[in-house]
């Protein structure tokens, strides 16, 4: 059997709980909705400190003349 090494799962979960973080705060940038959270028994809405614009993408097919 080969050796593996050994999974920290408290790790796993934080690296889970961070990605998670990062995608509720990119629904709220491009939503621009308040992300609503709670701290110290408060609830906070917090706004994007981030403005989302869409930007065209220009197409590889087309030549620069």
């Amino acid at each position: 059997m080969p050796k593996t090494t050994p999974l920290d799962v408290n790790e796993i979960l934080l690296e889970a709980h961070r990605r998670g973080v990062e995608q509720a705060i990119d629904t709220s940038i491009r939503t621009g909705v308040p992300l609503v959270v709670e701290k110290r028994g408060k609830i906070l809405k917090l706004k994007p400190k981030y403005k989302y614009v869409k930007v065209p993408i220009k197409s590889a097919k087309t030549k620069a003349v």
